[in-house]
């Protein structure tokens, strides 16, 4: 979960060349890959919910 964090703000400095983010072109540049973010998201929930039912066996 922390990589995938890390990753995602790895992005924040890149161009964006696919997707809706594409049509910005430079003014992309200083925002997050949202596909990145919402990665991170899932690997933070997942982790979090792992540590809880770890906790309870």
């Amino acid at each position: 979960a922390s990589t995938a964090r890390e990753r995602a703000e790895a992005t924040r400095p890149m161009i964006a060349k696919r997707g809706r983010a594409a049509y910005t072109g430079e003014r992309s540049i200083g925002t997050l890959d949202a596909g990145a973010v919402a990665v991170a998201v899932m690997f933070e929930a997942l982790a979090d919910q792992w540590a809880k039912r770890s906790a309870e066996l």
